[in-house]
């Protein structure tokens, strides 16, 4: 994943599974690790595998508790989750 000229960070949360990241910056990563939100700033490269292997077992989300069938991956920066003052659950 890329973010490309961009002066906002992004906040990815994928829906119902974590992602292992094994790459920064175009850097393979000695240890990998995993997390359910990225945070990608401009011009920022991270380089993740994913393992859905029981997605279709869950039925909501592990950190935000929202139907995984509703969308697969979302931002969660509060700057775009904010509608009407107040913060959603996507």
């Amino acid at each position: 994943m890329t973010a490309i000229d961009t002066d906002y960070v992004f906040a990815l949360h994928p829906h119902g599974y974590y992602m292992e990241v094994v790459a920064l910056d175009g850097r393979k990563l000695k240890c990998s690790y995993e997390k359910d939100i990225l945070y990608i700033a401009s011009s920022g490269q991270i380089a993740v595998l994913v393992k859905i292997l029981h997605f279709v077992y869950q039925r909501k989300c592990l950190s935000c508790n929202s139907d995984v069938s509703v969308t697969l991956m979302h931002d969660h920066n509060p700057r775009v989750m904010i509608s009407t003052g107040k913060i959603s659950h996507g």
